[in-house]
């Protein structure tokens, strides 16, 4: 891989982290962390310590803000289905439609569930229910997202299976770069992974789920999530003859 020089190396890091949803994996990897951090200390007897309040109060606070960060997010998603609505009707186009529509639903269903949290609303709506259905839909998201992804996978297997029986160097230099989108393709699978497990959680009344084991699956999902975004910030490598 091509290294940075240390101002683009910074460079890229703004351009991550200055896009909503790579702001909101910042976000989801500092405040998971941080309960954890808390639910650690108080196993260790030292729940009501300074520090473990000071993490959950991040938690908390934190957490608000990636709400308030993803209210930002609906001009984007709108933008994405009318470009999808352009596409052909292959499976992978109509895939990427239905996951551009089910983020129509989820991002004001989301923001009416926050904005009913709120103790002093002017407007009463049934919280729980808003809270359960905007999760149902982002699983519903997330499930198109895996199906697209593991066509992806088959895509790129299969033309990798092709580049191995050419052996020129335009061949080579293909076999390189279908092997780094098969390592993204498959790392990006788990981050949806990680997020189905999240939606399906709180899709339900009571979730399966420890709040411990949620809270490592969003901090693994969040990084990973950032991981691979700088991966995709780096320059192309370049094929030494």
């Amino acid at each position: 891989m091509s290294k940075l020089p240390p101002e683009q190396q910074l460079n890229a890091v703004n351009g991550i982290i200055t896009n909503i949803y790579a702001y909101d994996n910042v976000l989801r990897v500092i405040t998971y962390s941080s309960i954890l951090a808390a639910e650690g200390l108080k196993k260790i007897g030292y729940g009501e310590s300074d520090l473990a309040k000071f993490l959950v109060e991040v938690f908390t606070k934190l957490t608000d803000a990636r709400f308030v960060n993803r209210l930002g997010g609906l001009p984007a998603t709108i933008a994405w289905f009318l470009a999808a609505l352009r596409n052909g009707n292959s499976m992978e186009s109509l895939l990427d439609k239905g996951m551009a529509a089910s983020m129509l639903l989820y991002y004001p269903m989301e923001h009416v569930w926050y904005f009913s949290t709120y103790t002093s609303r002017f407007v009463k709506v049934n919280s729980n229910w808003w809270c359960l259905w905007y999760c149902r839909v982002w699983a519903l998201y997330v499930v198109m997202d895996l199906a697209n992804t593991y066509l992806r996978i088959n895509q790129i297997k299969a033309a990798l299976k092709s580049a191995w029986s050419d052996e020129s160097n335009e061949a080579k230099k293909n076999k390189h770069s279908l092997t780094k989108q098969l390592y993204q393709s498959r790392l990006w699978a788990k981050i949806a992974l990680c997020d189905f497990l999240m939606a399906c959680q709180w899709s339900v009344e009571q979730g399966p789920l420890s709040d411990n084991f949620i809270s490592l699956v969003g901090v693994y999902g969040g990084a990973a999530n950032l991981y691979l975004k700088w991966l995709k910030a780096q320059p192309a490598d370049e094929k030494q003859e």
